[in-house]
């Protein structure tokens, strides 16, 4: 819920800090949900999760189209120019634990390719 209401926020009044701690927050918890399955984490968690943080990632590579810092961050951290595209092509690639068997799934694949760049 804070995570949902950081993104609303950020969108609303069009401040990319909100907007990166909403991704920071759907990323933790999607990337708990995929490597910790004690915790219940099921396929439909994650795939609503990481939607909301594809979703932020686009959200983020908008603001720094006309915020140069925040693209020298996302540059500088992730290098390359466009999060989004980069978080897509890094699950596609992997096929190591959680991720391998979430790529048989039909609804995350559609996820991903909805959001390919």
């Amino acid at each position: 819920k804070i995570g949902d209401e950081l993104f609303r926020l950020g969108c609303e009044m069009n401040e990319a800090y909100l907007v990166v701690q909403a991704h920071s927050i759907f990323e933790r918890l999607q990337n708990d949900l995929r490597h910790r399955e004690f915790r219940g984490g099921k396929d439909e968690d994650i795939i609503r999760i990481f939607e909301k943080d594809l979703a932020a990632a686009a959200k983020i590579d908008g603001f720094a189209r006309t915020d140069a810092a925040l693209r020298d961050v996302i540059a500088a951290s992730h290098r390359t120019d466009n999060l989004l595209a980069y978080t897509v092509e890094c699950y596609l690639k992997s096929t190591n634990g959680r991720n391998g068997g979430l790529l048989k799934n039909e609804k995350y694949r559609a996820v991903l390719e909805k959001n390919r760049r």
